[in-house]
């Protein structure tokens, strides 16, 4: 079970439950199933990946689209 199974089998809501999801980082392997889950999910690992990628590489860079892509 991954940490987004956890914090539903945990009842996590609000903040505990967004503060779970940053767990995203240390498994990144559930990139790859996320679609197996409610559209809510979905939208808290963009705006986590939103932020980060603005706090690591800037504004700038987000807006202009100038970020890396992984391999």
């Amino acid at each position: 079970m991954n940490f987004i199974g956890k914090a539903f089998d945990n009842d996590l809501y609000g903040d505990d439950f967004l503060q779970a999801m940053a767990d995203i980082y240390l498994e990144s392997e559930v990139w790859q199933v996320l679609n197996q889950y409610p559209q809510f999910v979905r939208d808290i690992m963009l705006f986590i990946d939103y932020d980060t990628a603005i706090q690591m590489e800037g504004l700038g860079e987000v807006i202009s689209g100038n970020l890396e892509e992984d391999e």
